[in-house]
């Protein structure tokens, strides 16, 4: 929701827009941030008959993570 409310500040107020586009990369790092931090300390292992399935960060985590970081 702030990435387009920031769009259409920067079609009408550029300072403003480009503040709008700088809370969006903060809120976009708090929340990879909050979500590594929210992770268990032990890793869930699924189980199946011929081994076992461990979650990793997918891509999307590291897209928003770098993209909030580069604003």
């Amino acid at each position: 929701m702030s990435w387009f409310v920031a769009n259409i500040l920067l079609r009408f107020e550029l300072v403003r827009g480009l503040a709008m586009m700088t809370l969006t990369g903060c809120l976009m790092v708090t929340g990879a941030i909050v979500y590594h931090a929210m992770q268990p300390a032990r890793p869930l292992l699924i189980r199946f008959e011929d081994g076992r399935l461990t979650p990793v960060y997918g891509w999307a985590f590291w897209l928003a993570f770098s993209a909030g970081h580069e604003i």
